[in-house]
């Protein structure tokens, strides 16, 4: 009659763990994103008073787009704010993954913000991260200076020449 088709998945088809994609808001576990969009979606300030000053000033460069936060780039237009779990991710995926190419931390870190994605300790994720590479210090160059300083070695036959030009 009808053939029956079987697929088997040898990894899983998404991305995100079942836990997190399941999860409610109430649920979920506080962001540093959580401010800025109380402030500027719902316009929700905090009690203290240099708090909510501060989270006034910073918040004039996020803005909030269909429920998410973006930042306002210098030069990029907008940086989809990520978690700073989702960041690791992204940091790690742009050092060793498929376009890796195991860069140092500067070029880690705005190779993600090339990407389109911002978080407030990417630099400093950066630099954790490809500090603990093991391949980057496998295969990194190493100086070329010598273990001992060099000395001087006079050469014996330019002597020999000169006692021999004295001699005669």
């Amino acid at each position: 009659m009808g053939s029956l088709k079987l697929e088997v998945l040898d990894k899983p088809s998404i991305d995100e763990p079942f836990l997190e994609i399941f999860l409610t808001e109430s649920e979920r576990p506080p962001s540093w994103m959580d401010p800025f969009i109380d402030y500027l979606s719902k316009g929700i300030e905090p009690t203290d008073k240099v708090i909510a000053t501060r989270s006034h000033r910073w918040a004039t460069l996020y803005t909030v787009r269909d429920g998410k936060v973006y930042r306002k780039g210098r030069s990029f237009p907008l940086l989809k704010c990520n978690s700073l779990e989702k960041g690791q991710r992204v940091l790690l995926s742009l050092h060793g993954g498929v376009c890796g190419n195991h860069a140092g931390a500067r070029n880690l870190a705005f190779k993600a913000l090339r990407t389109g994605y911002y978080w407030p300790t990417i630099e400093q994720d950066a630099k954790r991260i490809a500090s603990a590479c093991l391949k980057c210090h496998q295969f990194a160059n190493s100086p070329l200076a010598l273990s001992v300083p060099l000395s001087i070695i006079i050469a014996p036959w330019a002597y020999c020449q000169w006692r021999l030009d004295f001699i005669n």
